[in-house]
């Protein structure tokens, strides 16, 4: 094989890797479309979201630092986890054979009861 074309095999292989990491990720991701069919369609997505923003309308209105965390570090915290910690703990539930508006409900509560520890003692619930 020659050096041009053992460099066009290369690169057709590492496209194809990069396109198949790409369709990996984002067929977990929540983009807006699956966000507004599951606050649509799904109960328990819908309070599950409800509930996590509520807690953190309260943890923004305290602003209470929690485990060291300024409130600055925490809303970066909260902006990386909906732009990617939410799928990858999604991920996790959905490979197990849950069905997605589901795993996307349990992360987010699990999301809401972290974010109560940002809240003053007496507002926990």
């Amino acid at each position: 094989m020659s050096m041009k074309n053992r460099i066009l095999a290369m690169t057709f292989f590492l496209f194809g890797l990069a396109v198949f990491f790409f369709l990996e990720t984002s067929a977990f991701a929540l983009s807006d479309g699956k966000y507004r069919a599951f606050i649509k369609s799904s109960q328990e997505f819908r309070s599950a979201d409800a509930e996590m923003t509520a807690v953190w309308k309260r943890a923004f209105q305290s602003r209470k630092r929690a485990e060291g965390m300024s409130w600055r570090e925490l809303q970066d915290d909260q902006r990386d986890w909906v732009a990617k910690g939410r799928d990858d703990e999604a991920r996790t539930y959905i490979e197990q054979g849950m069905r997605e508006d589901l795993a996307y409900a349990k992360v987010t509560r699990q999301r809401a009861e972290y974010l109560r520890s940002f809240l003053p003692e007496s507002t926990h619930r």
